[in-house]
């Protein structure tokens, strides 16, 4: 597929947005443009500055300029959905429009948020706890050391790496 370019609807023909997910801007080259490049959210997603005429600023995720340029939104859908869950393809043929519960439950994004919000990675290496009276008690697992004690498993692997001296009332080490 060719590479479209589109006005950016606001911005009386100053900016440009193409198919492939690029910006272009015309303020300092009125004739060809220039390529915009944008910066990363702390959500991994590509964001454009642009100006008005008035010299006001406003940020704006590049997936949602191109979805608002070349793609049909009857149903007016507040959301633009990755097909691939790549945050970085803005093409055109990347993106749809949907709502708030489609986009949260689509494809692997809850299997990834729920790895990414996890304090820290469970391991099945063999586990031992000493007490203040010196018993020693031995797990195959940190989960299995979670289940029995009821201590959380991001402490025991805390105290286990040395960022914590103790978890519970006990030195934890591995077998």
């Amino acid at each position: 597929m060719d590479e479209i370019w589109k006005p950016i609807d606001g911005y009386g023909g100053k900016y440009e947005v193409s198919s492939y997910g690029r910006i272009k801007s015309y303020a300092q080259d009125r004739v060809n443009g220039k390529i915009k490049t944008g910066n990363r959210t702390h959500k991994g997603y590509l964001s454009i500055l642009l100006y008005d005429e008035h010299g006001n600023k406003k940020w704006y995720p590049v997936h949602r300029l191109v979805a608002s340029a070349f793609l049909e939104n009857p149903d007016c859908l507040e959301q633009v959905n990755h097909k691939d869950e790549d945050k970085k393809n803005n093409r055109v043929e990347n993106l749809e429009w949907c709502n708030n519960d489609y986009n949260n439950h689509y494809g692997t994004r809850l299997s990834r948020a729920s790895e990414s919000n996890r304090c820290c990675k469970t391991t099945s290496r063999k586990v031992y706890s000493v007490d203040d009276n010196g018993q020693v008690r031995h797990y195959d697992s940190i989960g299995e050391a979670e289940r029995q004690t009821g201590m959380s498993h991001c402490n025991i692997v805390r105290a286990l790496k040395g960022r914590r001296k103790r978890c519970g009332d006990k030195q934890w080490f591995y077998a």
